[in-house]
């Protein structure tokens, strides 16, 4: 069983080929059983390297969103004059969690903005 970590300081395992997070793959052995997509492993303690059994719950998608600062956002989209916002703001020098807060999208959404990965036609 491998061991290494990403950029968010979670762990990760190897087991017969195959990585995963290691709070998930601790979980399921907890349980018993293969969690579920909708299911999300939650570090109480805010520490994502603590993956010691009472610092996990399993939690559905939006409470663990909640509870870590995160903002779901599935039925509205970004119209094309607030990502034409969005741009001036970047351009401004105002930083990428404020503007993702403000509309309610997550940072990876505003940084793919920001490169042109997405509404490079905009």
């Amino acid at each position: 069983m491998g061991k290494h970590r990403n950029r968010k300081k979670y762990k990760f395992v190897t087991i017969n080929g195959q990585t995963k997070r290691a709070h998930r793959h601790i979980m399921e052995m907890h349980i018993g059983r293969k969690l579920r997509a909708d299911e999300h492993v939650h570090h109480r303690d805010e520490n994502g390297t603590n993956n010691d059994i009472s610092n996990l719950e399993i939690l559905p998608e939006k409470i663990h969103n909640q509870l870590s600062g995160r903002t779901t956002r599935t039925t509205a989209k970004l119209s094309i004059e607030e990502v034409r916002i969005v741009r001036r703001m970047l351009r401004d020098g105002i930083k990428q969690r404020i503007i993702a807060f403000g509309y309610g999208v997550n940072m990876d959404t505003i940084n793919c903005i920001n490169t042109g990965k997405t509404w490079s036609w905009a």
